[in-house]
């Protein structure tokens, strides 16, 4: 199995590099300062914020519940949208010599 994540510090700590290791998982190198092949930045941030737009929280609990709505709002077949379109702007960023690319949709 791959694993893919964004060089975040939770992602990049001695303990998750060795649970990486052991688990067997094949870690795919991500470009620093890369935002454009992150689906947390490029797809799920923006797709919860719609949902939470205009929203206002009384406290951390009731921030985190509507998260988990919204979370759940999101059809299983968008999350395999996602895997296309992450694909695709890997594959652009390859034929682009790992170049940025501005404006991917």
């Amino acid at each position: 199995m791959k694993f893919h994540h964004d060089n975040a510090p939770a992602h990049t700590a001695r303990k998750t590099k060795d649970y990486i290791k052991q688990s067997g998982l094949e870690l795919i190198d991500h470009p620093p300062y890369s935002p454009d092949l992150a689906p947390c930045d490029f797809w799920l941030f923006p797709t919860i914020k719609c949902h939470l737009k205009g929203r206002r929280f009384d406290s951390e609990t009731e921030l985190s519940a509507a998260f988990l709505d919204a979370i759940d709002l999101i059809p299983e077949s968008r999350y395999s949208k996602l895997f296309d379109m992450w694909l695709e702007r890997c594959q652009r960023r390859i034929d682009a010599n790992g170049e940025y690319i501005e404006h991917l949709k």
